[in-house]
């Protein structure tokens, strides 16, 4: 590879970079679409180049590449003419359809005719390549005029732009392009051009190469100032077409001029069934008149109106509806926006949230067994009936209270016992355990606890412990071993079920209980079975049960067991056993008291089944919810809300959410008042501003409902929606309202609020307020002669002229057609002389720039507002009108 090939081809790594890149920032806009073109361009020319100028490359394959080659710098020119137009906002030019096709036909005549012969004529071989013979054709000077005149005019506009934008980004673009253009287009020009025309052939042509400099100016300005436009409108477009929220757009009418994406998926109609259209289609008519009804009439906005949506097949959708009106020029209605928010995912999930929360304290409270649940710390929440039927003790006098104050603890020790069992079920998560407790009446009874953690974020954070009371069963054994006689008695009828086997582990007794207990009816069917092979579910762990009783010193309480029964079903549970002797002293078999313990799982498995399901809702929610207190104290936060603000659970839990997490000082007033309200209604929305971890304020709609519970209120559920993108449209939205968009100036509505401002503001601080009135002399004839366009082409020079001439605290008014209303705060008649000169001398400057047979030329007249009199605004604008004519006729008369 020569040196030349070597150079055009770190030319087209470049080229082809910048064009990556340019792909990677997006090419929605047409400026964006026509540069990545412009850079293509030099990138395909840089590649056949390193081919071209091969010193083993033939003549044939030179002009072949050569062809191929001039798709693109025949091409490139025009693009950056296209470009150039684009940058420096020449939208009219770009309305016109014949300006595409100059762009496309001239380019595609040339590159004809270069494949026909008539540019390039020949080829010859240089030291570094070969070399193009321009013919001596009218074509070929054609190409020669229409080469510069792409690049000159291009040059010229983004240098009258530069100086046009001088403060401005924009204006440090364009200088940065005018610059790199015109020495890339020196540089090409002398090389490629001029010296093949004087047939020096000493400098190969780099044209290509030469043009990095024009291209890494533009991709500078690129980085440095992103001057790829995006106009309000397009903005204003993308937010709507984007919006998740379904948003319908009414014209002055209430008929549908126009819906989103969001709303069509929404209540499955199509574009066309809609439009036109009035919004009884979906709305309940009484709703929807009332709702248009205050709007027009009182051109206010509605907000959060909670109704339902009815969709093309009929069903039902729970929304909330926002309406806002836009009000023209005149101020008159010109539209309505109504933005609608679904609620029925929302609304469902706090149901099944609310009634898993419910189900879960109605299995604690109706079980057969007596509950206790309580913190990691021993701190009572809750008991049941059954607990109360047990110990005596009502809720209120238990909830809140620590476990380990004694109250169904018999002795100290006991304490100490009830502590261990609580850290061991917050280690293992599930124990069983026979003791004794003690009655608010003083009476011991012996009991059975089965004690379970509760997983919250996958810690343990609680305990529910049951009590099951086996006064009966201990009962029975101790008069099982005082007499023989009462032995049989309460072998028949005592609940549980007793059983008796041989050392081998066949049955050799067992109570009624315990047959109707294992689905059989008499003893004899039961009597000779193996225990293992025939009633353990598995036949090893019979195995594990004697080595517990070895374990144990020959007796083992509450054990946990499965059983099956005659059909061969699951049979759980709980065991007293121990081993008996011969007289000889030797281990004669096992005996003992079978608990069912199915109920007992059977409720156990249901709460934590329904506490799971809770957790699962809550931290899967798409949107970010807090549980909080009815004071506002974080009690739990999903994972959406930690995506949203940045806070973890373990940051805010515990902490009230009014002070030092979300909720900016200045609205924790408004916070402790959102609290109150939540607890003191059924369901509320409100919008208002939350602050992110790193200090960021973001808009947010609040949702909040109280969790009941029993008919009492037990915290509160509230949500937040970041609505960040739907301000930004509404303040877009209000923003078109009230500007002119020909001018940039303030249109005649917004302008005449504003003067009336200032004279409220001058008549309090008994200020000068200077009004004044011009007039653009000689418009008609401008638009006669060169167009409408070219009279709103003046119009536009001239706000633009007033904008940068008058300070910044001035009004600058576009009351229509040719006319200008400014306002002048704190100046009075005396400054008059010294703003129409400042006004002329910039006219002056503007007209030495217009090279067309016209001048502007206006007319102006003042008036002065005085606190001491009582003009109003018409008055004061009909004698600056008064003098803006006097000073029209004066002009016409010189």
């Amino acid at each position: 590879m020569s040196i030349l090939s070597f150079l055009h081809f770190l030319s087209f790594l470049i080229y082809f970079t910048m064009f990556l890149f340019l792909l990677w920032k997006g090419i929605e806009s047409l400026s964006s679409r026509v540069l990545t073109a412009f850079i293509g361009c030099f990138a395909f020319w840089s590649l056949t180049s390193i081919f071209f100028f091969q010193p083993n490359t033939t003549k044939t394959t030179a002009l072949l590449i050569d062809n191929i080659a001039s798709i693109s710098w025949i091409s490139c020119h025009m693009f950056y003419l296209w470009f150039a137009i684009i940058f420096t906002e020449k939208e009219k030019v770009l309305k016109n359809n014949i300006i595409y096709f100059v762009f496309f036909a001239l380019p595609l005549l040339f590159i004809y005719k270069n494949w026909t012969g008539f540019l390039i004529n020949d080829y010859i071989r240089q030291p570094w390549g070969w070399e193009k013979i321009w013919s001596d054709s009218l074509w070929t000077y054609s190409f020669f005029l229409y080469y510069p005149s792409c690049s000159l005019i291009a040059l010229y506009l983004i240098y009258d732009f530069s100086k046009k934008k001088k403060m401005t980004l924009k204006g440090k673009q364009s200088r940065i392009i005018f610059y790199t253009s015109l020495i890339s287009l020196t540089i090409t020009s002398f090389i490629d051009i001029l010296l093949p025309l004087y047939n020096v052939d000493k400098f190969p042509p780099v044209a290509n190469v030469a043009y990095l400099i024009l291209i890494g100016g533009i991709i500078y300005a690129i980085v440095k100032y992103r001057f790829i436009p995006v106009t309000p409108h397009m903005a204003a477009e993308q937010i709507i077409s984007t919006m998740a929220d379904s948003l319908v757009l009414l014209d002055k009418n209430c008929n549908i001029a126009s819906v989103n994406q969001a709303f069509i998926n929404l209540t499955g109609y199509e574009n066309k069934e809609l439009l036109g259209k009035t919004m009884e289609l979906f709305i309940e008519k009484t709703i929807l008149e009332k709702m248009l009804t205050d709007i027009v009439s009182q051109k206010k906005s509605k907000k959060e109106i909670e109704m339902k949506l009815q969709t093309k097949s009929s069903s039902q959708i729970s929304a909330l509806c926002s309406c806002s009106p836009v009000i023209d020029d005149s101020g008159e209605l010109a539209g309505i926006v109504c933005i609608f928010t679904e609620i029925t995912e929302l609304e469902k999930a706090k149901k099944i949230l609310l009634e898993s929360q419910e189900e879960s304290i109605s299995l604690f409270q109706n079980s057969p067994l007596a509950g206790l649940y309580q913190d990691e710390n021993g701190i009572i929440l809750d008991i049941n009936k059954k607990f109360t039927e047990l110990f005596g003790y009502s809720r209120e006098e238990l909830k809140g209270k620590n476990i380990n104050e004694g109250f169904i603890f018999p002795e100290e020790r006991i304490v100490l016992e009830s502590d261990s069992l609580t850290q061991k079920s917050l280690a293992n998560g599930h124990i069983q355990y026979e003791t004794i407790r003690k009655k608010k009446d003083g009476t011991i009874v012996p009991v059975v606890i089965t004690v379970s953690s509760i997983i919250v974020k996958d810690k343990r954070k609680a305990i529910v412990a049951f009590y099951q009371d086996i006064s009966k069963e201990k009962e029975f054994l101790d008069k099982l071993k005082q007499s023989e006689s009462k032995y049989r008695d309460l072998f028949e009828n005592i609940p549980a079920a007793y059983y008796q086997t041989d050392k081998d582990g066949n049955i050799v007794m067992m109570n009624p209980a315990g047959i109707v207990l294992l689905g059989y009816q008499t003893l004899d069917e039961i009597l000779g079975r193996n225990i293992a092979q025939d009633f353990y579910y598995k036949s090893e762990d019979r195995i594990k049960f004697l080595e517990a009783l070895n374990n144990n010193g020959g007796q083992i309480e509450a054990y946990k067991v499965v059983l099956k029964d005659k059909d061969g079903k699951i049979l759980p549970v709980s065991t007293n056993s121990r081993y008996y002797y011969h007289e000889s002293g030797e281990i004669a078999g096992v005996e003992g008291i079978v608990i069912d313990i199915r109920e007992r799982i059977k409720s156990e498995e249901t709460l934590r089944k329904s506490q799971q399901e809770f957790a699962s809702l809550f931290q899967s929610h798409s949107e970010a919810i807090l549980y909080l207190d009815s004071i506002g104290t974080v009690l739990n936060a999903n994972k959406r809300f930690t995506e949203l603000f940045g806070y973890t659970l373990e940051e805010i839990k515990g902490k009230n959410i009014n002070y030092g997490s979300i909720v900016p000082p200045d609205k924790r007033k408004e916070g402790e008042e959102l609290d109150k309200r939540a607890v003191s209604q059924d369901h509320f929305q409100f919008e208002t501003f939350r602050q992110k971890k790193d200090g960021t304020l973001i808009p947010v709609s609040i949702s909040s409902s109280p969790v009941l519970i029993d008919g009492e209120i037990k915290g509160i559920i509230t949500s937040y929606v970041d609505i960040t993108e739907r301000k930004k449209m509404e303040e877009q939205l209000q923003k078109m309202a009230r500007i002119d968009n020909l001018t940039g100036c303030f249109n005649r509505g917004c302008g005449l609020e504003l003067l009336e401002r200032q004279m409220n503001l001058a008549k309090r601080n008994k200020s000068p307020l200077l009004i004044a009135f011009l007039d653009i002399n000689h418009l008609k004839l401008i638009n006669d002669l060169y167009g409408h366009q070219e009279g709103d082409l003046v119009i536009k020079m001239v706000g633009n002229l007033l904008k940068s001439t008058l300070r910044e605290v001035d009004i600058i008014c576009r009351m229509g057609g040719d006319e200008f209303l400014l306002a002048f705060p704190d100046s009075s008649l005396r400054r008059a002389p010294l703003i129409q000169k400042r006004l002329e001398e910039g006219l002056f400057s503007l007209n030495k720039s217009i090279k067309k047979g016209y001048q502007i030329e206006f007319s102006i007249g003042f008036s002065e507002y005085l606190s001491s009199e009582s003009k109003s605004s018409d008055e004061l604008i009909k004698i600056a009108d008064q003098q803006m004519y006097e000073d029209k006729r004066k002009r016409m008369n010189k």
